[in-house]
C-alpha cells in the first residue's frame, strides 16, 4: 500500500501520523523533553534507518561530536531502549542498504542482531544473484541462525510485513497499535513479489512519525509518468516515446538503490545523451537554454537560488559546525536556508 493511502485510511482517528521533521525540530528546541522507553518499530528499510539504528546503540562517549546533528545531540542520551524492530514488506534488502552496513549492525556491541528469515524463501532467491547481493542475503541467513545471547539490547529485522492501518485507543483517541499484513513471496513474470496471505498481526505503539522520503512528481502531463512506481518508463535513461528527453536518479528507477547505484545510473543517462549527440539524434540548432528558464521563473515571480547563494549556505553551515568542533551544522528548514542565501 502506498504511504498516502495508508495515511488516508488513518485520518478518521484523532491522533494522525506526525511528520518526523517537525518532531526533530521539537526535540532540538526542548532540551528537557524525555521520551518513554517503549521499544521502537520501524516500518520500511533505507540506509538512513540503518544508520539511525546504529547511532543510538552506542554510548555517548563512543561517538565523535562531528557525527551528530543538533537533533541527535539532544536525543542521544535518551536512546536507552532495549529492543528495536524493523519491518520489511519483502526481502529485497539489497536495494536499500549494503553489506557493510549490515555487518556493522550485526556486530553492534552489547546488542543481539535478530534477522527473522524463517519462511522468507531466501535460499531459492540466492541462486542467480550478483555477488554483492548474494553476500548480503547470505549474511542475513547466517545471522538468523545464531542463538540470542544475554546482551542487554537487541534489534530485529522482520521480513514480509506490510502496514495496513493505525488503530486508536477507544478511550483516548490516541494511537495504540499498527495492523500489519503477513506476506509471502511469489514468482511472477516481472520477478519475485511480496503478496498478502490474509493473515495479520498487531504491533503496540504509542506514537507514529512518518518519514516517507522522496517521491518523484509528474511536472508535465505529456511525459509518460508511472504514478504507481514513481518513475518515467525509459531505456538506459531515454524516456519512452519522447526522443530527446532523458531522466536520471529516482525519476529514472523509482525510489530504490543505494547512493552508488543512483550515481552509476546517472552516469548511464549521461553516456546515452553523449552517444545520441555524437550520432546526430539530437537537434544541433541554437537554443536559449538556461536563459529561457530564468525568464520563465522571473515572469512567475519566482526567485531561484544561484550557485553563489548556495555557497553562502554551505559557508554558513561550515562556520556553525566549526564552532561546535565538527565539519558542518546543517540548517533544518528551507526557510532557514533561504534566509541565509538571500541575506
Amino acid at each position: 500500500m502506498s504511504p498516502r493511502k495508508l495515511w488516508h485510511r488513518t485520518s478518521n482517528t484523532s491522533f494522525g501520523p506526525k511528520s518526523l521533521r517537525p518532531f526533530r525540530r521539537c526535540i532540538s528546541n526542548h532540551q528537557s523533553l524525555r521520551l518513554s522507553r517503549t521499544p521502537p518499530s520501524l516500518l520500511g528499510l533505507r540506509n538512513s534507518v540503518c544508520r539511525m539504528l546504529n547511532l543510538p546503540r552506542h554510548p555517548m562517549s563512543c561517538l565523535q561530536p562531528r557525527l551528530l546533528c543538533r537533533c541527535s545531540e539532544t536525543t542521544q542520551e535518551q536512546a536507552e531502549t532495549s529492543l528495536c524492530r524493523i519491518y520489511c514488506r519483502n526481502v529485497k534488502v539489497d536495494e536499500f542498504f549494503v553489506a557493510t552496513e549490515s555487518d556493522a549492525l550485526a556486530a553492534l556491541k552489547k546488542a543481539d542482531a535478530l534477522f527473522l528469515c524463517t519462511g522468507c524463501g531466501i535460499e531459492p532467491i540466492k541462486t542467480d544473484l550478483p555477488r554483492p547481493r548474494k553476500r548480503l542475503l547470505e549474511l542475513m541467513v547466517q545471522t538468523s541462525e545464531k542463538k540470542p545471547t544475554s546482551q542487554p539490547r537487541s534489534w530485529e529485522l522482520r521480513f514480509l510485513r506490510s502496514p495496513l492501518r493505525f488503530l486508536a485507543d477507544s478511550s483516548t483517541g490516541r494511537v495504540s497499535s499498527v495492523e500489519m499484513a503477513v506476506n509471502r513471496l511469489e514468482k511472477t513474470e516481472s520477478g519475485i513479489k511480496a503478496v498478502a496471505t490474509g493473515e495479520t498481526e498487531m504491533i503496540p505503539c504509542q506514537m507514529v512519525l512518518k518519514s516517507i522520503g522522496y517521491t518523484s512528481e509528474a511536472v508535465d502531463p505529456t511525459i509518460p509518468y508511472d504514478s504507481k512506481r514513481g518513475y518515467l518508463p525509459n531505456s538506459h535513461g531515454r524516456v519512452d516515446s519522447l526522443p530527446g528527453v532523458y531522466c536520471s536518479g529516482w525519476l529514472k528507477t523509482g525510489p530504490v538503490g543505494v547512493l552508488v547505484a543512483t550515481m552509476n545510473s546517472s552516469f548511464e543517462t549521461g553516456q546515452a545523451i553523449v552517444k545520441d549527440a555524437e550520432s546526430g539524434l539530437l537537434p544541433a540548432d541554437d537554443r536559449e537554454g538556461s536563459v529561457a528558464i530564468l525568464k520563465l521563473l522571473k515572469s512567475k515571480g519566482v526567485r531561484p537560488v544561484t550557485f553563489d547563494e548556495w555557497l553562502k549556505i554551505e559557508a554558513h553551515e561550515k562556520a556553525e559546525g566549526e564552532r561546535k568542533g565538527k565539519p558542518s551544522e546543517k540548517l533544518l528548514s528551507v526557510k532557514e536556508m533561504l534566509n541565509v542565501a538571500f541575506s
